[in-house]
């Protein structure tokens, strides 16, 4: 695996397919999360794109984060979202659509009462390498990544904006505190998720 790498390896030519619903990769991020992963060059032989879907049930969320390398859209395909993009809040509904040029702080909360689903795009497919070292497929037990994939993993990391929590290639934005702030009791949140 060259998870570093802006090329991904290409086995088979690419293959025209029409890619059904419930068609692709099952996999489940980080023991939890079910992904589908639909087209990459596993799935299809993709060189330049990567597609995935995910399910967000009601109070799920993908926390503030940007990507170094890589444009993102993502098409709330039912459902809605609360979106934090470049700095404002905004709510998109079903049939709406989110462009994250490379670099651009991008975080996603479903407020529910419903699920929603999301169809993922990047421009670069070694993405979905990635997602594929820090996932299983269905009824499999996740381990994380052991040293025969450490070296892979060290490669991407050196191109990821910030640490690795529940999504790879991802920064968390954590505002400064005061030291008062610090030492003072924690209050309950508030209406915008902060404390109060």
């Amino acid at each position: 695996s060259a998870c570093g790498s802006s090329r991904v390896e290409q086995k088979a030519a690419a293959r025209p397919a029409i890619v059904q619903a419930l068609d692709g990769e099952r996999r489940i991020l980080r023991g939890r999360k079910p992904i589908l992963l639909k087209i990459d060059p596993v799935t299809v032989g993709s060189r330049h794109l990567f597609l995935g879907t995910e399910i967000m049930p009601p109070g799920d969320s993908i926390p503030l984060h940007r990507h170094s390398h890589e444009e993102e859209a993502v098409f709330i395909h039912r459902g809605t979202l609360d979106v934090q993009l470049a700095g404002h809040h905004a709510r998109a509904g079903s049939g709406a659509t989110v462009f994250i040029p490379e670099r651009t702080w991008i975080g996603f909360r479903n407020p529910g009462p419903d699920t929603a689903e999301i169809v993922y795009v990047f421009n670069e497919p070694a993405f979905a390498q990635c997602l594929r070292a820090f996932s299983v497929t269905s009824g499999r037990p996740y381990h994380e990544p052991g040293p025969d994939s450490a070296e892979a993993i060290r490669r991407y990391q050196a191109r990821l904006s910030g640490p690795l929590l529940d999504r790879i290639d991802m920064q968390v934005e954590v505002p400064a505190l005061k030291p008062a702030e610090l030492l003072a009791p924690m209050a309950r949140d508030g209406p915008n998720g902060r404390a109060t």
